[in-house]
C-alpha cells in the first residue's frame, strides 16, 4: 500500500495562517463534503468544507470544523492494488466499516479497534 494523504480537522483560519504561510503547502483543490457522507463516515451531519493541499511530497486533506462544534475528521488514506481484499480482512475480523460508491469507484472506510479511521481506495 501507498500513503495517499493525511486528513486533519482544522479551524478555517489555520488553512492560510499555518498551512500556507508557515508550512508552505499550496492549495490543490477545495470541495464541500455533503452532510450525508459526513454523517456516514464521521458521524457529523453537516456540510463540511475541505481543502486539499500539497507541498509536492506530502498531501493533506483539511476538514474545517463546523462553527458550533469540533469534530474528528482525521484519517489516513491508503492506496492499494487490492482494496477489496483489505476490506474483506477487516470485515471478517469484525472491524467497523463504511463503503462509499462514487464517481471515482469504491472507497472503504475502516476503523481499527482504537477508533482510528483508514480510507482505503484503488491505487
Amino acid at each position: 500500500m501507498k500513503l495517499k494523504h493525511i486528513a486533519l480537522s482544522v479551524k478555517k483560519t489555520d488553512i492560510g495562517e499555518f498551512y500556507q504561510d508557515v508550512m508552505k503547502f499550496e492549495v490543490a483543490r477545495t470541495f464541500v463534503l455533503n452532510s450525508s457522507l459526513a454523517r456516514n463516515i464521521f458521524g457529523i451531519e453537516k456540510e463540511i468544507p475541505v481543502t486539499q493541499m500539497s507541498n509536492g511530497f506530502v498531501d493533506l486533506e483539511l476538514f474545517e470544523y463546523p462553527n458550533e462544534q469540533t469534530g474528528d475528521f482525521g484519517h489516513i488514506c491508503l492506496e492499494s492494488t487490492a482494496p477489496e481484499m483489505v476490506f474483506m480482512r477487516a470485515k471478517n475480523a469484525g472491524y467497523d466499516y463504511y463503503i462509499h460508491k462514487g464517481g471515482r469507484g469504491i472507497t472503504y472506510f475502516i476503523r481499527d479497534g482504537s477508533g482510528n479511521l483508514f480510507e482505503v481506495k484503488e491505487r
